[in-house]
């Protein structure tokens, strides 16, 4: 890869790395650790701490049994069956067969699982989170992997386990754009709203985004007594509150912002998807971007895709570029003058905005009493 050091067998990993003390700013480690002990994995995780500065990341990809029992699928299946067809190894892609090759086969010497490796990289004293493959919450991390390169992308996504793991210091040698970089390799910065009083809403969507490597801020909600002419004194703080995140967008320079609420859900392969879409959404001149389209029930993760929508309705999950900033501001300032004002999400498309949405929901809405719609209970949903 360009810019790093490329090693293979050249390099024994069950001994000392030849690079000095904290000098590695990244390491990429992808379906290598499985083929030693787990006491030569130990050794090897002792040298990553040695070599790896402050806030130093080291990327570890293995196969994870865990994972290949909840992914197991015929795609799967069908890809052992190809694989085995010319081997004297029998195996008819049953998930027996499958766990029995990722154990035995393949010059195996080791069982990982996503939790297994957190456990004992976070008893060195590193900060750990699960990624996926391909992505990365760290730019220079993102589309380094190349394992499924070899065996495909969908038997990748069921096999690989990946973990990160930071190296602590109270005082940080890399820079902050180094141990950075763009939400989802793409935004500039993530908000979530949520009320002073819903601690716990905040707290459950806290642990969704760091499991799926989304870095945020919270943003307060804005919350008023009365309606003010919106529908609900709910609606028109949720309103006012995506408005003042906008503006504040725009007096920073931001080039992009995503926006979620406090009852964002991800789907479980939420960032294997966005790996499918993401090169086309960098090239995509959108105004604005949803993780889903409401009124879509019929796609199919397989065949993901981008596409141009007329309209959509909720705020959980959506991002806005610089471009339409400025006419976001205007609309949503004067639709408050109007008679009858229309929620947050009906702004979008008074101005004939670029709306584009995945055709498979990405995202959906959790349970629970609505805040805008005060009183209204709603089911976990994915779309309308």
């Amino acid at each position: 890869m360009p810019g790093w050091l490329n090693h293979d067998i050249d390099i024994d990993i069950r001994k000392p790395l030849p690079f000095p003390n904290d000098s590695v700013r990244f390491v990429l480690a992808e379906h290598v650790v499985e083929h030693i002990t787990p006491g030569e994995a130990w050794g090897f995780f002792q040298e990553l701490r040695r070599v790896l500065k402050a806030g130093g990341v080291a990327r570890i990809v293995v196969p994870c049994v865990d994972l290949i029992y909840q992914r197991y699928d015929q795609e799967y299946a069908d890809f052992l069956k190809n694989k085995f067809l010319n081997k004297k190894v029998k195996n008819n892609g049953s998930l027996e067969e499958a766990m029995q090759s990722i154990i035995c086969h393949w010059g195996h010497r080791a069982v990982w699982t996503t939790d297994a490796m957190e456990a004992v990289l976070q008893s060195f004293g590193f900060e750990t989170s699960v990624a996926q493959p391909k992505v990365s919450r760290f730019v220079e991390l993102n589309n380094v992997d190349g394992h499924y390169k070899s065996i495909g992308e969908h038997a990748n996504w069921v096999e690989s386990g990946v973990v990160e793991a930071i190296k602590g210091s109270a005082s940080p040698q890399l820079e902050p754009k180094n141990i950075g970089g763009r939400v989802l390799g793409l935004f500039d910065r993530a908000y979530v709203v949520n009320r002073d009083q819903d601690v716990m809403r905040m707290e459950r969507t806290k642990g969704r985004l760091e499991k799926v490597g989304i870095p945020f801020q919270r943003f307060p909600a804005i919350c008023f007594t009365d309606d003010g002419g919106h529908e609900s004194a709910g609606e028109r703080g949720n309103y006012c509150s995506h408005l003042a995140i906008v503006e504040a967008a725009q007096k920073e320079g931001l080039s992009s912002v995503l926006i979620m609420e406090d009852d964002v859900i991800f789907r479980d392969n939420f960032l294997y998807l966005w790996a499918q879409i993401l090169p086309k959404l960098k090239l995509l001149n959108y105004d604005v971007f949803y993780g889903y389209n409401w009124w879509n029930k019929k796609g199919q993760a397989k065949s993901i895709d981008l596409a141009p929508i007329k309209s959509t309705v909720c705020t959980h999950f959506y991002a806005i570029h610089s471009r339409f900033y400025k006419k976001f501001i205007e609309i949503t300032i004067a639709n408050q003058k109007e008679r009858r004002i229309r929620a947050i999400d009906g702004v979008f498309t008074t101005e004939n905005a670029a709306l584009f949405a995945p055709t498979y929901n990405l995202v959906g809405q959790d349970e629970g009493i609505s805040l805008v719609k005060e009183g209204f209970a709603k089911k976990l949903r994915w779309s309308a």
